[in-house]
């Protein structure tokens, strides 16, 4: 009983979090006298209001909901090496549906992944921490690629659009790791390689 309604408690607190973020949105919109900028405040609260207590249905939805699962267990815990694990493949449906009904174009879908790794948020640390460690890492990781269950290569479009984005932000946070295996798409691993040649130790290969 203690455990469950413990579960409970939990929810509604991440309920009530993520609330906040949708007040706040609507409040700006009701402010707002750009008629583009109102309409993208209140499709914010929208979403806000409904993830990650309500499934994501769209790209957007999914992306806002892996943030904040993403922040609140950062929050919990005091936020070290919580990970977003293989986002490319439990993303990849939303952004395959979206991009095929045309609910999204790919530039807007790279924007909304450049602001995720933007606000992967970095630790206040003493002086020689942050010297030795690149800054103030959290120490946060995305992986992409590898195999599927069944062996075959894992690459997806989503793949390519995660490489894309972290080689815009050239960012140390996330970390971005690369599942490599024998059989990886090759215009892929071409694109690893010249990621890597910009110089900020992105994105990592891992053998799978």
């Amino acid at each position: 009983y203690c455990f469950y309604n413990a579960v409970l408690i939990v929810l509604k607190a991440v309920r009530n979090f993520a609330n906040r973020y949708s007040a706040l949105a609507k409040d700006l919109a009701e402010k707002e006298l750009n008629q583009e900028r109102k309409v993208e405040l209140l499709e914010i609260s929208r979403i806000c209001s409904k993830v990650p207590y309500e499934p994501a249905e769209t790209f957007q939805e999914a992306v806002q909901s892996v943030w904040f699962i993403q922040l609140i267990l950062q929050i919990e815990s005091n936020g070290h090496s919580l990970s977003y694990g293989r986002f490319d493949q439990y993303m990849y449906p939303y952004y395959d549906r979206d991009i095929k009904n045309g609910t999204i174009k790919k530039s807007e879908a790279l924007e909304l992944l450049t602001c995720l790794w933007i606000k992967t948020i970095n630790k206040v640390r003493s002086q020689a921490h942050t010297l030795s460690s690149a800054g103030s890492p959290m120490y946060q990781n995305v992986t992409i690629a590898g195999q599927t269950t069944d062996k075959k290569d894992a690459v997806n479009d989503l793949s390519f659009l995660v490489l894309k984005s972290v080689a815009q932000t050239r960012l140390t946070q996330p970390n971005l790791t690369v599942r490599y295996h024998k059989n990886i798409n090759k215009h892929f691993l071409d694109e690893c390689v010249e990621v890597m040649r910009l110089g900020f130790g992105m994105p990592a290969l891992n053998n799978d």
